[in-house]
């Protein structure tokens, strides 16, 4: 029997049996990211932010900046995009400290694809940026609000109450 938090477990044959790498027992992440090496992830009972260089092994605090979701720029893993209920926050240092961001919504869901960062408001816009958020252009939109965003290549899914929606544009 596992733990409630079952911190940062792996698998390495499809899903089919699952390792943990560290913090069992000790955390559960409510949401987490990886570049490589570079791991972040968000503690569900805490709010800290967690940053490994090592693949997850060991983890440094970042404290707890109040965000919701985040997502990791692969070209650059210190550039973080994050969502809170107060705005679009971004890192240029890894996680250590955020700024606001300009954006036409509030945003909820984030997630990098190969061309730059997809985003989804609170109202279900999905909205794009390919300039580290200087500019936001509105790519479509949903039936209702979100509650996942994710890429794969230039795929784009949304998960909206029982189905999924996605794009390729």
């Amino acid at each position: 029997d596992a733990p409630s938090a079952l911190g940062l477990i792996e698998s390495i044959d499809g899903g089919v049996t699952w390792q943990s790498v560290s913090l069992l027992g000790e955390v559960d992440f409510h949401r987490a990211d990886a570049v490589g090496e570079f791991v972040l992830g968000l503690a569900a009972h805490s709010g800290s932010l967690l940053r490994s260089t090592d693949g997850g092994r060991t983890w440094s605090d970042l404290g707890t900046p109040s965000i919701f979701d985040f997502a990791i720029n692969p070209a650059n893993p210190d550039v973080i995009f994050a969502t809170s209920e107060n705005g679009t926050l971004r890192s240029e240092d890894g996680g250590k400290t955020f700024v606001p961001v300009a954006t036409s919504e509030l945003l909820a869901f984030l997630a990098w694809g190969e061309q730059g960062l997809y985003a989804a408001s609170t109202e279900g816009q999905i909205i794009f940026t390919n300039d580290l958020g200087a500019s936001w252009d509105v790519r479509g939109s949903l039936a209702a609000a979100p509650s996942g965003l994710a890429t794969d290549g230039s795929n784009v899914v949304a998960l909206v109450d029982d189905s999924i929606w996605g794009s390729t544009d």
